[in-house]
């Protein structure tokens, strides 16, 4: 299958997935009180499923916004900042290896001014450059379907990605903390 063929079928796929799940509605099943509910009863479990739910919301463009909202509630600021940025790490290692299968590099045969300049740049520099991104763009699945296709080498993805996720998920676990009221904030 040619590369723009493989492109076109993922695009179609996550198309489709998002409009079958804003149609059903699928966003609206889960709650803040839904995932509370879910870490409370057994949270070891609870982390896995709740970072594999995260990772498949992700995928199809579901708000993160409950994915955060839902462990501040519960946890201090940092126990919530350790379960978020877990399941942010596992999102963007599956968002990774769902994309890539499509084409490692296949936003690479597109030749042009601009992406030759940001492919310069991403190789002289991939760690920094996905710090960078990540700071600015946290998980956001366009930038990890771009960082997917880019050709990057997975260990600079994930540690890039490590890094550059810490900062932005402690500010929201703490926004959300003080809308939240939560008592128990530090």
């Amino acid at each position: 299958m040619s590369k723009i063929k493989k492109l076109l079928l993922l695009t179609s796929i996550v198309a489709v997935a998002a409009i079958i799940i804003n149609i059903i509605g699928v966003d609206q099943i889960f709650s803040v009180d839904q995932l509370k509910q879910m870490l409370n009863e057994n949270k070891l479990l609870a982390i896995v499923v709740f970072c594999l739910v995260f990772s498949a919301a992700n995928l199809l463009y579901i708000p993160g916004f409950l994915f955060v909202a839902a462990p501040v509630s519960l946890f201090s600021v940092r126990e919530a900042f350790v379960i978020v940025y877990i399941a942010c790490i596992v999102c963007s290692s599956i968002s990774y290896y769902f994309v890539s299968f499509f084409g490692n590099d296949l936003l690479r045969t597109f030749d042009n001014r601009l992406s030759r300049w940001a492919f310069e740049n991403i190789d002289k520099r991939p760690i920094f450059s996905v710090i960078v991104l990540r700071t600015l763009m946290q998980t956001t699945p366009a930038l990890n379907y771009t960082l997917s296709l880019s050709g990057i080498k997975f260990s600079n993805y994930i540690l890039g990605s490590m890094i550059g996720l810490i900062i932005p998920i402690f500010i929201y676990c703490a926004i959300f903390a003080l809308i939240l009221n939560n008592n128990y904030v530090f």
